[in-house]
């Protein structure tokens, strides 16, 4: 079945309109001009020129360490300021997307209640279309669940190296020259950076899962055929060991233990017995080694 052809334009204007929220995502912020020059920055090279000079006079009369410091000052503040945009834009994709999406569906569902008949079936299919990737959108799967989670990682690593620019600005000119400090500022533009975040993240990962498997495998393994009469051995282990100062001792040279400061001894020694003696034969041999039955 055929709709007419201003319908047609009609379905695609308002595709047009819906998907005007759409956008692409930039992986990281705007360069910094010069990091290229404009007129609101002293290009890099001439900076440099300047700062290896030892005429002060091409400087304005500063120091090559105030001079230094002025032009990380201007070269960081616009870097901040394609950060925050790019950041902002982030945040903002998303909204526009799926305002993107509503229009459409909203347009379509609209226009399948106005038209003839014969334009029903294929407006109807185009709002079902829509509404198939507007419900996709609503997943914000990368959005709602990961946006926060990069941006807080690319200001964390945006912090790390604002703080060791800041560090270093104490040294001398000698010591942390301009072209030291243009590296650095190039680190901080490459800290903006989508691709980065998601490596920080997943290096963050890898160390916290690595982590959680050496704890894993600190953990002892309990005997595997423990029974009421270990209980009952366990129990006499206790009360022996918690008699006094020398019967803990006792139990501590026949297991070999040596306590770490600030160990809680019984119950190392509580975990050594039911971990190291497995079977009621071995549990009986320490106790009556100690004395204990």
């Amino acid at each position: 079945m055929r709709g007419s052809p201003f319908l047609r334009w009609v379905a695609l204007g308002l595709a047009a309109l819906g998907l005007q929220g759409c956008m692409t995502i930039r992986g990281t912020q705007d360069a910094v001009p010069e990091l290229r020059p404009t007129e609101a920055l002293v290009p890099m090279t001439t900076a440099l020129t300047r700062f290896a000079s030892n005429d002060a006079t091409l400087r304005g009369g500063l120091s090559k360490q105030d001079y230094r410091d002025i032009v990380i000052r201007a070269y960081s503040q616009k870097i901040d300021g394609k950060y925050a945009v790019f950041v902002d834009q982030l945040y903002s994709g998303d909204r526009g997307t799926a305002l993107g999406f509503d229009l459409l569906q909203l347009g379509l569902s609209a226009a399948t209640g106005l038209v003839k008949q014969e334009a029903v079936e294929e407006l109807s299919a185009a709002s079902t279309v829509a509404a198939g990737a507007r419900a996709s959108i609503d997943k914000r799967l990368f959005y709602d669940r990961t946006i926060t989670a990069l941006v807080a990682s690319m200001d964390a690593e945006r912090t790390r190296i604002k703080a060791d620019i800041a560090r270093k600005r104490r040294l001398p000119a000698n010591e942390y020259t301009l072209n030291d400090a243009f590296d650095d500022l190039n680190l901080l533009v490459e800290a903006g950076s989508l691709n980065r975040a998601f490596s920080s993240i997943t290096r963050s990962a890898d160390v916290a899962r690595e982590q959680a498997q050496a704890r894993l495998d600190g953990i002892p393994a309990a005997c595997e055929d423990i029974n009421a009469d270990d209980g009952a051995l366990i129990q006499t282990f206790r009360q022996f060991i918690t008699k006094g100062e020398a019967n803990l001792q006792a139990a501590a040279s026949a297991m070999d233990i040596q306590f770490a400061p600030g160990d809680d001894r019984t119950s190392v020694l509580l975990d050594g017995f039911a971990t190291d003696y497995c079977g009621n034969t071995a549990k009986r041999a320490l106790l009556e080694s100690i004395g204990a039955n």
